[in-house]
């Protein structure tokens, strides 16, 4: 099965995804919380191919498309057989690579595909938001080097959401949280760069206290005062993006290719 994600645009030997199969209807909603041909089967990636442990057959019970969804990380409680809905989570603290990298939740998506003799393509979207942080000297430091030990604190933050397999729409973010970000500091172009958290979309109201920044004996309570809204990106996200960063912050271009290639890696 060709596809693309993980770490940059591919999975990694270990990874693995769960998959089902449906019969194509009119109704797709009422398809999935039928019959499942596939039902949460556990794909692995090994030497570069998604594989089984049995290998996957068209169903014989009818001739006609098929609807595949495949999600990454595999659960093996999967999808409840009356429900198109999924509930998907991410680490409080996100530190440690696996804690960060199971928290980045994907879905892919091939509905009414034609019986076919080819691999059929997965193309797994992303479904969370990536905060990335930079930091910039403000008074009291003098350069970059005296805020690379920052200690980065996302508060009250949405944990868990619903993804909808038919539709790939997140909704209904709950239960919050305080959630520790991955990655440490390092100095670029005179900030302070390399922390990133994932987090579910959601809504956040203006003055809310969204981030806490310790450097040393001093505290940074950072709120917003604005309403903001997370979401996942897309291309369209990417591409309205790409505007802002050409018509509003004024970016020359090999600045706003820093700013695409890097965000490319998240979709």
């Amino acid at each position: 099965m060709p596809l693309t994600r993980a770490t940059g645009t591919a999975f990694e030997e270990g990874d693995a995804v769960g998959i089902y199969c449906v019969e194509s209807t009119d109704d797709p909603a009422a398809a999935i919380v039928g019959e499942r041909y596939i039902d949460n089967k556990q794909l692995t990636m090994t030497a570069g191919t998604l594989t089984g442990t049995t290998p996957c057959f068209w169903p014989t019970e009818y001739t006609g498309p098929s609807d595949f969804y495949a999600y990454f990380p595999y659960n093996e409680k999967g999808l409840s057989g009356d429900k198109q809905s999924y509930e998907i989570s991410v680490a409080l603290d996100q530190s440690d690579d696996e804690a960060f990298r199971t928290s980045d939740h994907m879905l892919a998506r091939a509905q009414n595909t034609a019986r076919t003799e080819k691999a059929i393509p997965l193309d797994f979207k992303r479904l969370m938001s990536l905060l990335d942080f930079v930091l910039l000297p403000g008074t009291g430091y003098d350069d970059v080097d005296g805020i690379l030990a920052a200690e980065v604190q996302v508060m009250n933050m949405a944990q868990v959401a619903n993804v909808d397999f038919v539709t790939g729409e997140v909704s209904s973010p709950a239960i919050k949280a305080n959630i520790t970000p991955h990655g440490s500091f390092r100095a670029s172009d005179g900030k302070a760069v390399g922390v990133e958290a994932i987090v579910p979309p959601q809504h956040v109201d203006a003055r809310s206290y969204l981030f806490n920044v310790r450097i040393g004996e001093r505290n940074f309570r950072c709120t917003t005062d604005k309403e903001l809204t997370f979401e996942a990106l897309d291309e369209p996200k990417l591409t309205s993006y790409v505007n802002f960063l050409k018509d509003v912050e004024g970016l020359r271009n090999t600045s706003t290719m820093k700013q695409i290639a890097y965000l490319k890696w998240f979709l």
